[in-house]
């Protein structure tokens, strides 16, 4: 079974603050497409992968970083997409380093 890999980060966007000019917390954001990775799971390894994705995903949301993630259903433009992070951060390196905590990252 092949597993997931975040592409991770695909755009950066925002508003800025017209008094200064700067992003504020929470008007920048992080989009991470997940995509089907090389990675080959037996049923075991996929099932405790998808469990601590899922934990992961809870704790980021509980953390207030993780705004909206969800499946791409198919028909998918590329066949390889499987689902989307939006993470409340306007840091490239630091929505990386949020994806790179996910299990399935590291699976």
């Amino acid at each position: 079974m092949k597993w997931i890999q975040i592409a991770c980060v695909v755009l950066l966007g925002g508003c800025s603050s017209l008094e200064t000019g700067s992003s504020a917390p929470g008007t920048a954001y992080a989009w991470a497409f997940l995509k089907t990775g090389p990675a080959e799971l037996d049923d075991a390894a996929m099932a405790e992968a998808m469990q601590g994705h899922f934990a992961n995903m809870g704790r980021l949301a509980e953390e207030g970083l993780l705004i909206v993630a969800g499946p791409l259903p198919a028909p998918r433009v590329d066949p390889l997409d499987r689902g989307i992070f939006l993470l409340d951060v306007a840091d490239l390196e630091r929505a990386r380093e949020l994806c790179g905590t996910d299990p399935a990252v590291a699976a």
